[in-house]
């Protein structure tokens, strides 16, 4: 097997595996696959691959979304469950198609928001719920509110422009629109939002709440 999948790798290139990195696999891309090749290559990171969190909040994106895309990233299964009875084929192709869906919605929201689409696709399984709780534990994806209900708690306690400023982005504002809302540059703006989020970070560590991957890319 290991000997298949060294060849299987030497045949699809580097293209297609750059493509992986980035976009994550299709269901189209198992077309020739042997049976141990989706043994081996259909799973979380390979279907959606870790975001790229520090290139989206240096190009504008909401910490906060940031986190919790990574965050709702966790709560999906590596692997497929699969159980003894299954067409294991059938589940596997629905298991990108299913993690396809979640990813594409995660990575498209960019404010807080936008979090209750997201909850409602959850409470109704994304269309599939047989499927998507072999794909993703629901109750864990549930827990999140109460960590987005405490960043909203802690953003109430900054300085009070920080705390505007923050505001006023989550909920789809731009740098320059809050600005001008409290007499400011957008640079400025985007200042005031960073520290803000930096403070809130901070909380969020001493209460054991942020997670570690988090430090590298924020701020």
């Amino acid at each position: 097997m290991a000997e298949k999948i060294k060849d299987f790798g030497e045949k699809i290139g580097g293209a297609r595996k750059d493509i992986w990195r980035v976009e994550g696999m299709t269901v189209d891309d198992i077309m020739g696959l042997t049976d141990e090749e989706k043994d081996y290559y259909i799973n979380r990171d390979i279907v959606w691959p870790i975001p790229r969190s520090r290139e989206l909040v240096e190009s504008g994106l909401d910490v906060i979304v940031a986190f919790w895309q990574r965050e709702i990233r966790k709560k999906v299964r590596k692997y497929p469950l699969i159980l003894n009875t299954d067409d294991k084929g059938q589940i596997q192709e629905g298991y990108i198609r299913m993690v396809g869906k979640i990813r594409d919605l995660v990575m498209q929201i960019s404010s807080t928001n936008e979090f209750s689409e997201f909850f409602d696709e959850v409470r109704n399984g994304f269309g599939d719920p047989d499927l998507f709780r072999r794909c993703a534990c629901r109750n864990d994806m549930y827990d999140l509110p109460d960590t987005l209900r405490r960043i909203n708690e802690l953003i109430e306690m900054l300085p009070e422009r920080q705390r505007d400023v923050l505001q006023m982005s989550n909920s789809g504002m731009t740098y320059r629109e809050a600005g001008n809302s409290i007499g400011v540059s957008a640079n400025r703006a985007q200042q005031l939002a960073g520290r803000g989020a930096r403070k809130v970070r901070d909380m969020l560590r001493d209460e054991g709440i942020l997670s570690e991957w988090y430090r590298p890319f924020v701020y």
